[in-house]
């Protein structure tokens, strides 16, 4: 991707804000690391696995919260 996109995409003011959440100076220096993808193929697969860990969380969560009581 080159520098203009970047530049107006505000890549640079994401990357800031992402590195503010990181927990450690090691985190953030892996979100400065950090660089868009391009393979179409490499971005559907990480979506796709992505979106089931999360389905695996909200299931997750629904069957805790199904075994609370009420008082």
């Amino acid at each position: 991707m080159n520098q203009k996109t970047l530049f107006k995409l505000e890549y640079d003011k994401i990357i800031a804000l992402l590195e503010k959440e990181a927990t450690s100076f090691r985190g953030g220096q892996l979100c400065r690391r950090l660089k868009p993808m391009t393979d179409l193929h490499k971005i559907n697969t990480y979506q796709e696995q992505t979106a089931a860990e999360s389905c695996k969380r909200d299931v997750s969560r629904l069957v805790t919260l199904h075994r609370l009581k009420s008082p």
